[in-house]
Formats: structure tokens, sequence, C-alpha cells
């Protein structure tokens, strides 16, 4: 099935649950995958630089609904989506930084990840199913 024909065919759709939470709590969030276009196959908010990638607009779509509307998301800082989407604590690290380039040259950085999604902490609340 063509990219374009998942967004507009109306007899074949794909819901996605999501958990997305706000201020630690969690909220389950369920979209189908029509996304919003501009033109015939171009989604008119968030996008993958991969032409027949939805995650993005999918999961665009499901925190734009948790918040009540894409307006809402208008400004703000990615360190807090990144909290709503993966539940944990946000935290900004400088890559330009000296110590961030010895923490990573080390694998200090991977493995402080790795910890990260063995604790829970990073996203893995999803699912599909079709119609």
């Amino acid at each position: 099935m063509a990219f374009e024909e998942l967004l507009f065919d109306d007899f074949f759709f794909t819901c996605t649950l999501l958990g997305l939470s706000i201020q630690g709590e969690w909220f389950p969030v369920v979209i189908y995958d029509w996304i919003p276009c501009e033109s015939p196959g171009k989604p008119a908010f968030a996008t993958s630089r991969k032409k027949n990638e939805l995650w993005v607009s999918v999961l665009k779509k499901a925190y734009a609904k948790l918040h009540g509307s894409y307006e809402a998301l208008e400004g703000g800082l990615v360190q807090d989506a990144l909290v709503d989407v993966t539940g944990g604590a946000g935290e900004e690290i400088d890559m330009r930084s000296t110590e961030a380039q010895i923490d990573l040259a080390s694998g200090r950085l991977w493995s402080q990840v790795l910890r990260f999604n063995q604790e829970g902490f990073l996203p893995r609340r999803f699912s599909t199913w079709c119609w």
C-alpha cells in the first residue's frame, strides 16, 4: 500500500495506542492514522525525512491530542516534550562541551542511556491494530 493510500483511504485505517505522560502521570492516547495534510501526501505538521515513515506524524498527532490541539504545542522546549514522551526526567547535555565529549568517547553516555532503558525511563508503550 502506498504512502498516499494510507493517508486517504476511508476503508482501511490503523489505530495506534501510545502512552504519554504529563507531569509524570501516564495517559493512554488512541489515534488513527489519518494525518492532516497541506496537500496530497504532504503532512501539515511534523514529518520524517523518509517519505514512507509515519511514526513522527503519528507521535505528533497523539501529543497534540493529549494537549487538546496542534495549536497548543506552539513554542515550548524539546526537553519538556521528551519528558512527556518518556515519563522520565529531562536533562540537557551540550554535546560540544568537553565533559560530554569525554563521556561520549569513553562510552559513559551510552551506558547511561542503556541504564535509563533498563530502569524503564525510555518510551516503550506502543501498539497498533488495523480495521
